[in-house]
């Protein structure tokens, strides 16, 4: 019976061992195309977005306050205006990564 307990916990072990080194495996592979993007496209490789056929239901949502658009330096970014107007301004920005 003990030698049993010891044949799984040694076959759990390279299973383990096994699924670490494969981990490993993708990681790096992942690594290495991340690096390779980079260094033809810097600016591509860090972002994946795409445009949407149509906004997303939560950017539509009265519930949050009036929805808008404005367009700066060729960038289109979302509002949402909630307030009395002669309240002090809030302004959050969220959603630019750093590469």
């Amino acid at each position: 019976m003990a030698m049993a307990a010891v044949a799984w916990a040694v076959a759990d072990a390279a299973t383990f061992l096994g699924a670490c080194l494969l981990g490993v495996v993708f990681a790096s592979l992942y690594g290495v195309q991340l690096a390779v993007r980079m260094a033809l496209s810097p600016r591509a490789a860090c972002s994946r977005s795409r445009p949407r056929p149509y906004p997303a239901e939560l950017l539509q949502d009265p519930a949050w306050g009036t929805h808008g658009y404005v367009v700066a330096n060729g960038i289109k970014f979302h509002y949402v205006a909630k307030g009395p107007v002669d309240a002090p301004l809030m302004l959050c920005l969220h959603g630019f990564p750093e590469c």
